[in-house]
């Protein structure tokens, strides 16, 4: 399991909670159907709270394709401002600022990771420190901002600390660990328990696994020839409602006898529920 295939469990998580929530009163009559549903919701929680925390995962162990672009855009925009502030200090005869502003593009080149990174914000610090004074001398606030956002740009593309990096994997495993969970949860609990109240509600249940399919986005694949095995009982639980609706006439002066529509709670056409569009679904 992978960040994408995580985010395609938390939508179908989502798209479960959209459809129960929308029909509380047929969670509530089954006690253990509402007990189950409040579980999942909050393993759910869990999972959103803690997908949250799990940066995405880094593409290779270098530093990035562009980093050499960013870095060398960082180091020509200090060389600039640096030598106006020499400017300044010799101006000024002081000999302390102009040595502080002394700065060499190649060595600068040289230095990797956050050695390069600290050096260039020191002197940032420095130019930001003595911008008032340096109109004269082309360097302005716009410019040094502009460097200060190059700065932060490579330290994004740094390859992370190894600590850093182990502490992120082992997020990652956390949270893979607790989709396989709560989907356990829906697979062997929630699915059933929804099976079982077919007969009484077949077009809630329809919606309730229509949200289940794992949708895929941005993957077009054929869809699966056999159906699963809860989409089998689920089609066999349809087929024996309308039987079993045959076989009890409707009384006299029932809506149903006079052409009306019966109250069914939750048996009416299915509302649509969030999904997305040109993506293809299988059921988790």
């Amino acid at each position: 399991m992978n960040k994408v295939k995580v985010t395609w469990y938390l939508d179908m998580f989502g798209r479960v909670m959209y459809v129960c929530d929308a029909n509380p009163d047929i969670i509530e009559s089954v006690p253990a159907l509402a007990e189950t549903y409040d579980l999942f919701k909050l393993r759910v929680a869990a999972d959103n709270d803690l997908a949250e925390q799990v940066p995405d995962e880094e593409e290779g162990n270098g530093f990035a394709e562009n980093k050499d672009k960013v870095w060398e855009e960082l180091g020509g925009s200090l060389n600039s401002m640096l030598g106006g502030l020499r400017a300044y200090a010799k101006q000024q005869n002081n000999i302390e600022l102009f040595t502080q502003a002394k700065f060499a593009p190649g060595r600068f080149l040289q230095k990797r990771g956050s050695d390069a990174i600290n050096y260039a914000n020191s002197k940032l610090a420095l130019l930001t420190a003595q911008v008032a004074n340096l109109a004269d001398y082309n360097v302005t606030t716009a410019k040094i901002t502009a460097a200060t956002a190059l700065s932060a740009n490579l330290y994004l593309l740094n390859p992370k600390p190894l600590g850093q990096r182990s502490v992120d994997k082992a997020l990652r495993s956390q949270l893979f660990k607790q989709i396989k969970e709560t989907n356990k949860l829906l697979k062997e609990r929630l699915d059933s328990l929804m099976l079982a109240i077919a007969p009484d509600h077949p077009y809630f249940v329809q919606q309730y696994f229509n949200a289940r399919r794992l949708v895929r986005t941005g993957i077009r694949h054929r869809q699966p020839e056999e159906e699963t095995a809860n989409a089998s009982k689920l089609k066999t639980a349809e087929e024996a409602a309308p039987q079993q609706a045959a076989s009890q006439e409707p009384e006299e002066g029932h809506p149903a006898a006079e052409g009306g529509q019966p109250d069914t709670n939750g048996s009416q056409p299915p509302t649509e529920s969030p999904n997305h569009s040109e993506t293809s679904g299988e059921t988790a």
